[in-house]
């Protein structure tokens, strides 16, 4: 059938008469050459139940040639092929009432052929170029057969599917006891030392109790964890669950003001360790809020605030109450929460950590300050990659003798207002020869030689000194450096910057474990002035991808596909909906 295909198409080529009627009809459209017409991409319209010209750049001849060779070539072999034919019983009809014959072509789910020839035949659906046979590919619609749907079915309705819970209740506010909550499992522990033993511990499938001992969340749960014996979570699933000891032994409320609302940040411990009393902190994000309205345990009832983050950064409140719709949140209701907030739900919001995010900060900071000085010709791109030294040092050449002055002010104004220790230990260092090695490996592993130091302006000095290339994707338009495994085609490999960075890539490891510690990666991509067009990395693994910005630049943003998102973008013909997260100093965790 591919073949006769492709001679279809050359045969119409040679034929002027009949490439002539293509351009009539507006299949096709004279290219480049004449010998290399494209044609034309096809859509249905359902309102009109018209076929019409799609907004889809068209086909080259040339091109649909290849993409009809591939075919040839790799659906022969052996898995690719699973099923073709027609799906209604051609030998029992004496005669054909419709005009349309529907075939099925089912592809192998394994291999690179299967994937070479689904992306051909993808690429060829809707292309007026199948007309000639008379034929029009598309993909399946997203239905699934009578087989799987039976089969899901059955299996659904065995007793050990427990998260297929289909009884009435479901939809209705007391179901939620019955629910499963694997979401959030996790557990804490409390510990002693002299000899080390755990004293006590606990599920996170539990809110954790918190006593109302102070004025704000994070002295209750500092409280919390600064006993005697110290507790801290040794395990989570970026969710957690708090909860505000309102009512005590005589079931009263203590009703005490607790400011607390969804976009509030707090500092989790974490112990460090297996068998340590060290710990670290991470951030948290509230999201949600439940709070009871009412004096006592037996009167009243619970409503929820929930929070929804805007693109400028701001949050917004929502109330949700039984048998009605979420509503916005007024005022009043803004201060019962205050005073009856009784369940905190929160989720990891992934940051730079504390001794990175102070440096970049005072960066920041002293980057504004210079440009309200300074005329904006006089104010170089490659400013958001100095360090703080590096800025001041700068200043010293840009500004006035008066400005200076304040600007040196400033810098003592900031640098006694920064209270965090911004020196971490540095991973070991590789103890290479240091004169037979790129200027970016050299620098880092001088960092890693001095054993300790500021991270973030490590990593951005090393950065700074690598060799970037020009990144070869066509969705891209800008340079790259990568380092780790990589694939191709199918082939598994080391990037052959790798073996000659190598101190570079402990140091930007550091970076990345230091940012979200339970993240796992294959390979590091370091990107520069590289805007991508909207796309997906089919290649990656599933999982998630890490995202960290290590300069302080005004324009881009990472944009992510979300059907409530305000930003729209173009994606091959489509206008999709999305999100855009700034990246300036900023960790974001995403689908890749």
């Amino acid at each position: 059938m591919m073949r006769d295909m492709r001679e279809r198409a050359e045969q119409t080529l040679q034929d002027e008469e009949k490439l002539q009627r293509c351009f009539s009809v507006g299949w096709a459209r004279m290219g480049e050459t004449a010998l290399d017409p494209v044609w034309v991409y096809h859509t249905w319209n359902a309102q009109e139940k018209k076929q019409e010209v799609a907004d889809v750049h068209p086909l080259k001849h040339t091109e649909a040639l290849k993409l009809l060779d591939l075919l040839i070539e790799h659906l022969p072999r052996e898995g690719v092929l699973t099923k073709f034919g027609s799906t209604k019983r051609l030998d029992l009809m004496k005669e054909f009432k419709t005009e349309v014959v529907p075939i099925m072509l089912q592809l192998g789910l394994r291999g690179q052929s299967s994937q070479q020839c689904y992306d051909a035949l993808k690429t060829l659906s809707g292309c007026s170029i199948m007309k000639l046979q008379g034929v029009r590919w598309r993909p399946e619609r997203a239905h699934k057969p009578p087989l799987a749907k039976a089969l899901e079915d059955a299996y659904l309705a065995t007793s050990f599917c427990d998260w297929a819970v289909t009884w009435i209740m479901m939809t209705q506010g007391t179901a939620v006891g019955k629910l499963k909550a694997e979401a959030w499992e996790g557990r804490w522990e409390s510990r002693l030392s002299e000899p080390f033993r755990v004293a006590d511990a606990g599920t996170l499938l539990r809110a954790i109790p918190l006593p109302i001992t102070g004025t704000t969340l994070q002295s209750l749960l500092d409280a919390w964890s600064q006993q005697y014996a110290p507790h801290a979570l040794t395990l989570h699933n970026n969710v957690l669950f708090l909860q505000l000891e309102r009512y005590g032994a005589d079931a009263n409320k203590n009703q005490q003001l607790l400011r607390i609302r969804p976009g509030d940040q707090l500092a989790v411990p974490l112990f460090a360790e297996p068998a340590s009393l060290a710990t670290r902190h991470e951030t948290f994000q509230v999201v949600t809020v439940i709070y009871h309205i009412g004096h006592t345990v037996k009167s009243g009832h619970y409503q929820t605030l929930l929070g929804h983050p805007s693109e400028d950064g701001s949050w917004g409140f929502l109330v949700c109450d039984d048998n009605r719709s979420p509503r916005a949140a007024r005022k009043t209701d803004l201060n019962l929460v205050d005073r009856n907030a009784y369940l905190i739900g929160m989720s990891c919001a992934l940051s730079l950590p504390v001794h990175m995010q102070a440096v970049a900060e005072e960066e920041r900071q002293l980057l504004q300050y210079l440009h309200r000085k300074v005329p904006a010709h006089r104010c170089h791109p490659s400013l958001t990659m100095l360090t703080r030294n590096e800025i001041i040092a700068l200043a010293r050449e840009l500004l006035l003798q008066d400005d200076w002055a304040s600007f040196c002010a400033y810098v003592d104004e900031l640098a006694r207002s920064v209270q965090q220790d911004c020196i971490i230990g540095f991973p070991a260092p590789s103890y290479v020869e240091l004169t037979q090695v790129p200027e970016a490996e050299n620098l880092a592993e001088q960092f890693l030689q001095e054993g300790s130091g500021s991270l973030w302006s490590a990593v951005r000095e090393v950065t700074r000194c690598l060799h970037f290339e020009d990144d070869p994707r066509e969705v891209a338009q800008g340079q790259t450096f990568r380092l780790g495994l990589c694939s191709k085609g199918g082939i598994l490999g080391m990037t052959r910057n790798t073996k000659t960075h190598v101190s570079v890539s402990k140091l930007l490891n550091a970076a990345v474990l230091s940012t979200y510690r339970q993240h796992r990666w294959t390979s590091l991509s370091v990107d520069l002035n590289n805007g991508l067009e909207p796309h997906q990395d089919r290649g990656n693994a599933p999982g998630s991808s890490l995202l960290i910005g290590l300069t302080h630049h005004r324009d881009g943003g990472l944009w992510i596909e979300d059907r409530f998102g305000g930003t729209i973008m173009t994606v091959e013909g489509h206008h999709v909906r999305g999100q855009v997260f700034a990246t300036q100093a900023q960790a974001i965790l995403f689908d890749g």
